[in-house]
């Protein structure tokens, strides 16, 4: 388990670190990977503490629903390896629930759009209330 939780946190950490540019770019601006890494030092835990906060109970519920769609509707455990190849034919329940699939990842992008604020973005950011990333 603690090997699974490391494999899982360092890809998250990484990429908490490098991905300021992106809401940069949004707003017309530039930011270097290096400056997304020099910004993000000392706040690397707290935005893979918000991702996981805000992203996996959308994630699992929306799992959850998913799985619990395929047992009920078509009598087919996802989790099993010889039931998913059947999930394959009733791909428009996995396409109809993608709007709760794709929400964690909204929530991420929104929360590095708030970190990009907090963390630089310009002198005259204002910070959200009770939202802080410090420097």
């Amino acid at each position: 388990m603690p090997l699974v939780l490391v494999a899982y946190a360092a890809p998250l950490a990484f990429m908490a670190r490098l991905s300021l540019p992106f809401p940069a770019v949004a707003l017309g601006e530039g930011l270097s990977l290096g400056e997304s890494w020099s910004r993000t030092r000392g706040s690397t835990w707290r935005l893979v503490g918000a991702f996981l906060t805000a992203s996996l109970p959308v994630a699992l519920v929306g799992y959850g629903l998913t799985f619990g769609l395929y047992y009920v509707l078509f009598d087919i455990n996802i989790l099993n390896p010889a039931h998913a190849a059947a999930a394959t034919d009733y791909w428009w329940v996995t396409l109809l629930m993608s709007p709760v699939m794709y929400l964690p990842v909204a929530l991420c992008l929104a929360i590095v759009a708030i970190a990009y604020r907090d963390l630089g973005s310009s002198p005259a950011a204002e910070t959200a209330p009770g939202v802080h990333f410090a420097r």
